[in-house]
């Protein structure tokens, strides 16, 4: 006999799957005399205000976050930021960067900001950066429970210092990152002298935990510095690292960032410990030109959920911007693909690239439900600008469901954001996402439903 639970979800929905892949252009001869083709972009990329401040001009160490369909881009910054705050930029593709805005952070004390990286982990906004005391620090923005659609930079954002030595470490401990995973567990990756370090963390807040794990492997050792030439033997920075399919992947950059040949290695492994470089290192390099010195590479997913890209910065050749009297550092945007023996890329491109793919299908219900249907007795009901809420009762898959007016296709990639608000039985909250068995054109379904004691929000086929 099937148990009736009473359940109620408030979600933030954004839905997207892409069914086709573009075509890649044909080559473009001598592109910085042309204009950029319709439907393309041209490293270097400019956003918008970067010059807007002196002595802190372009875009140093980039990051970007994706939230909700879109992308927040931060920045190493100098200066003048402790008087206007630091600078984010908004996208919806990865390649038209927009101002948002400039976040102040009360009592702040050090002179410089250096390679920010952000992240989401059960209802806070992590920012961790570095300054020129050599340690990681880390701020916060707690969404209130009232908040149904939070942006990490919007009017109502309140973001606040949580310390200024996140690792506790006695070396230095810069350009940290983090990586969460899938089974909670921590792990902030951090850099200086002798290459890249790791540490397994207690918490998002608690940096201290297990050993510094050294990767004497993952380091930029081989740059010869002359005499009288800036930069330093074994000097390592911003290690990135995420896993996808069971294998880990570290970038990494050395030797100094004002040297030409300021380069991003790739390693690739098992695990953090078994991470090797790989052989064609340096895996990004462009020491000639009017723009050199890649270096702070940072991975991402694309807007059709499918494609994955790295931003990472170039130099402005040996020149000094005069109107700043400031080395001018300008975004790239490259896409990757994964083989069976690493990643591939043209990485650094200066020809025309398609713009990053859009989802073929999204909703965000700002509208309510329309472009849905809805399937079975269950409620939705709209709250706020872009949210539903539903009271969901009984497990099965189509009693509470709203299904899409536009069909899927046949292989399809799916996202859903949503909160579970409250419930009256106890068990987990999650989201499933299943595929059915693709043998025709289906459209999706969202649904409530509990299985086995999880309440979750489903996503699938009507075949599923």
């Amino acid at each position: 006999m099937r148990t009736l639970i009473n359940i109620l979800f408030t979600i933030t929905l954004f839905i997207s799957f892409s069914c086709k892949e573009k075509p890649e252009p044909n080559p473009i001869e001598d592109p910085e005399d042309l204009p950029v083709a319709e439907g393309h972009y041209r490293n270097p990329i400019t956003v918008e205000r970067e010059m807007n401040f002196i002595g802190e001009g372009g875009v140093a160490d980039p990051a970007t976050f994706r939230w909700m369909g879109k992308y927040y881009l931060m920045t190493t910054q100098f200066y003048s930021y402790k008087i206007s705050g630091f600078k984010v930029w908004e996208s919806e593709d990865l390649v038209d960067w927009k101002f948002k805005t400039a976040v102040q952070i009360p009592g702040f004390t050090w002179e410089a900001f250096w390679s920010p990286e952000m992240y989401y982990y059960r209802g806070t906004f992590y920012i961790y950066f570095s300054g020129p005391s050599g340690d990681m620090a880390l701020m916060k923005y707690e969404v209130p429970d009232s908040q149904i659609n939070p942006e990490p930079f919007g009017s109502g954002a309140s973001w606040e210092m949580v310390t200024y030595d996140f690792l506790n470490v006695i070396d230095h401990a810069i350009d940290g990152s983090i990586l969460i995973e899938p089974n909670g567990d921590k792990y902030a990756l951090f850099s200086g002298f002798h290459g890249v370090k790791y540490r397994k963390i207690n918490s998002m807040e608690n940096g201290n935990g297990e050993d510094v794990i050294q990767l004497p492997m993952c380091s930029v050792e081989n740059i010869e510095i002359q005499p009288g030439t800036v930069g330093t033997k074994g000097w390592t920075e911003a290690p990135t690292a995420f896993k996808k399919d069971g294998v880990y992947y570290l970038t990494y950059t050395g030797n100094h960032f004002l040297r030409p040949d300021y380069q991003i290695h790739l390693a690739i492994g098992s695990s953090l410990d078994a991470l090797i470089p790989i052989p064609g290192n340096p895996w990004i390099l462009r020491n000639w030109g009017d723009w050199t010195a890649t270096g702070n590479c940072y991975p991402i997913l694309g807007p059709n959920l499918k494609d994955y890209y790295y931003t990472y910065h170039v130099k402005e050749g040996y020149r000094i911007s005069p109107e700043n009297q400031q080395l001018l550092r300008k975004l790239m945007v490259d896409k990757v693909s994964f083989e069976s023996d690493g990643i591939t890329t043209s990485a650094p491109t200066f020809e025309d690239e398609p713009i990053p793919s859009g989802a073929d299908y999204e909703n965000d219900f700002s509208t309510g439900l329309n472009g849905f249907t809805v399937s079975g007795s269950a409620q939705w009901t709209t709250v706020g600008d872009y949210a539903l809420s539903v009271d969901a009762m009984g497990n099965a898959t189509l009693d509470n469901a709203i299904l899409s007016e536009t069909a899927t296709g046949k292989d399809f990639v799916a996202e859903a954001h949503f909160r579970l608000s409250q419930w009256q039985a106890t068990g987990v909250s999650g989201i499933g996402l299943i595929q059915g068995n693709n043998t025709a054109e289906a459209n999706l379904v969202v649904s409530a439903v509990t299985v086995d004691g999880v309440h979750q929000i489903a996503i699938y086929d009507q075949h599923g």
